[in-house]
């Protein structure tokens, strides 16, 4: 877009769209990561594995956090 000269602020745009439903499908997954995933992890009568899933979950979560 930027070598066929297209206003930058559409580009902008266009980048924010982008972002903005990378955003939302990672939710998405996280959202089922936890339903399918969370059950068998934070059930575990391993302590170690509990707690890398709930590391794991706020690392995630840092991740997809809106701003």
């Amino acid at each position: 877009m930027i070598e066929q000269d297209v206003y930058c602020a559409d580009i902008a745009s266009q980048i924010n769209a982008a972002i903005g439903l990378l955003k939302s499908v990672n939710h998405k997954l996280l959202e089922h990561h936890l339903k399918c995933c969370g059950p068998r992890f934070l059930g575990s009568q391993d302590q170690v594995e509990v707690d890398q899933f709930v590391k794991e979950l706020i690392r995630t979560r840092d991740i997809t956090k809106k701003s």
